[in-house]
């Protein structure tokens, strides 16, 4: 197996934050292989702005915390002290029993150069600097925390003691390792291999791809279940229900069992009501009386169940939840 050189400008792109989430990532599972004591308990957090300032932390037996946070920023003129210290300072608000902060950069600083103007590391650990900020920031809040960076190469020798087989660094490095690209293409050999045997345009729905979809519980069948629902549906005071063109509604009964819910389906009526209908199932009580009574009525006067509510009614749920979209109609409307 061919292991990728570590470049953190390759890094594996997650969600919405490309590699800057890839990156956060990484570090809090780097992190989570080594806790700082046997007892400690890991927690990786998430959220952009909404982490409290650290990406993870232990919590140590005695309740005090070592926390990190990850930036992304791949060269050293990329730091920017203006974020740093709103990290820093959320950390400390957000969690006062950190005794440790890790700052993960994956990049290397510059040192002392003897030329004009300061160096990166010169800014952060001469007096005055930022360290000697961070630390009086704590100080006023009553607390005492070490800070520390960790810098590309700290990350990489990690990483390389850590990753004995080299499938983390595949992983999140080797942009080769099963792209979007990559599915796409095995996808298209598929539907390249099946022609001319099949062809999307020709294909024609049978029971049996229903009943697969229904056991999958895939993403097909419930667009089935919860598909197009009825306008209106109208009780019509003696045991059944019409939809908004007249037409008799089967009923789907439910009983109460240990305080869970539970539907009891006519098998017939449901592969009726989903393959010919095609319309959504409508979780109602079996006796529209107790429903009416519910919400105010009386007897077994009719009434009618808009479309905004016919997918929000549960059997045993709140009936205040659904009760907007439930309102008296006269006793001789069908």
């Amino acid at each position: 197996m061919n292991i990728p050189d570590i470049e953190f400008t390759r890094i594996r792109s997650l969600g919405p934050g490309g590699q800057r989430d890839g990156y956060e990532q990484f570090i809090c599972q780097q992190v989570a292989q080594e806790p700082p004591t046997a007892d400690a308990k890991f927690v990786s957090l998430h959220g952009a702005g909404g982490d409290g300032g650290v990406e993870c932390y232990w919590t140590l037996p005695d309740g005090t915390k070592h926390g990190w946070q990850a930036k992304y920023w791949t060269t050293h003129a990329d730091v920017d002290k203006a974020q740093l210290d709103k990290s820093v300072e959320a950390a400390l608000d957000q969690h006062p029993n950190l005794t440790k902060y890790t700052i993960a950069i994956p990049a290397d600083p510059t040192g002392r150069t003897g030329g004009r103007g300061k160096s990166l590391l010169e800014k952060i650990n001469d007096p005055g600097g930022w360290l000697e900020g961070w630390r009086s920031m704590a100080t006023t809040r009553g607390m005492t925390v070490e800070f520390e960076f960790e810098w590309a190469t700290n990350i990489v020798t990690r990483l390389e003691r850590l990753d004995t087989t080299g499938i983390q660094r595949r992983y999140w490095f080797d942009a080769d390792v099963l792209p979007a690209q990559w599915w796409k293409d095995r996808l298209q050999e598929a539907i390249d291999a099946a022609r001319p045997r099949y062809m999307p345009e020709l294909n024609v729905e049978v029971p049996a791809a229903r009943s697969i979809a229904a056991l999958c519980s895939d993403d097909e069948w419930w667009a089935v279940v919860f598909g197009p629902a009825p306008g209106e549906l109208h009780w019509n005071g003696r045991n059944g229900w019409t939809d908004d063109t007249g037409q008799l509604v089967g009923t789907v009964r439910h009983t109460v069992n240990a305080g869970q819910n539970e539907l009891l389906l006519d098998a017939e009526w449901l592969e009726r009501w989903l393959t010919a209908q095609q319309k959504s199932l409508i979780w109602i009580e079996n006796t529209g009386k107790d429903v009416y009574r519910g919400f105010g009525g009386g007897g077994s006067h009719p009434g009618r169940l808009t479309r905004s509510q016919v997918r929000s009614w549960t059997p045993g749920g709140s009936m205040q939840a659904a009760a907007p979209g439930w309102y008296r109609i006269a006793a001789s409307t069908p």
